[in-house]
């Protein structure tokens, strides 16, 4: 998702929020608790987005740097290596970067 989306989805959803504010402020049906309520959950929404797409975006430079710097092409490898014949050994870990 780009950043125009991006914003073009927040001010969608300003305006949307906007108009049914100013609508149901002339509705004697309904209270103001109603329409505060409506206004804080489209503001909670509009920052999830934000911080979605901001994680979002760190975790695309973080894999680039991996990919860059090979590290996704590492692995590693944990063995239980027994000391004696009886006993039941301990963790063993085995790290490899294959060559480039």
């Amino acid at each position: 998702m780009h950043r125009y989306t991006l914003r073009v989805i927040i001010v969608v959803m300003l305006l949307v929020a906007a108009y049914v504010s100013y609508c149901s402020a002339y509705v004697l049906d309904d209270n103001i608790l109603n329409i505060a309520t409506f206004v804080v959950l489209t503001m909670t929404l509009i920052a999830l987005i934000i911080y979605a797409y901001d994680t979002n975006l760190l975790a695309s430079m973080d894999r680039a740097r991996w990919e860059r710097e090979h590290i996704l092409e590492s692995y590693y490898s944990m063995t239980i290596v027994p000391r004696k014949d009886n006993d039941r050994g301990g963790p063993c870990f085995l790290w490899a970067i294959p060559p480039l």
